[in-house]
């Protein structure tokens, strides 16, 4: 691989998880709605109706997706404070390009 396509398959990974951040941040309310009625069974939400935790399936369904919600929270976390210390890096540089 040389340089130019190092640079290009850097670029293009980059790209591609900014993206998924933007399909998935549209949905952050609804992961930690999720999180927080999970965390207590006995209230009823719009999203988990405790009746449904008596079922096997709905178990097996959250087990599933409960850790899908959970990494797609982590990854917008990460997402986010990494932007914040790139436009902080940005800012500290006053926008020279030393590389």
């Amino acid at each position: 691989m040389t340089q130019e396509e190092a640079r290009a398959a850097l670029h293009a990974a980059t790209n591609t998880i900014r993206e998924a951040a933007e399909l998935l941040r549209p949905h952050a309310g609804l992961f930690a709605a999720y999180q927080r009625e999970r965390e207590s069974m006995d209230s009823i939400g719009p999203i988990i109706d405790p009746t449904l935790w008596k079922s096997p399936v709905r178990r097996e369904t959250d087990a599933i997706v409960g850790p899908l919600f959970d990494g797609a929270q982590s990854f917008l976390r990460i997402v986010e404070s990494q932007r914040t210390r790139a436009m902080e890096a940005v800012m500290t540089r006053g926008g020279r390009d030393d590389g």
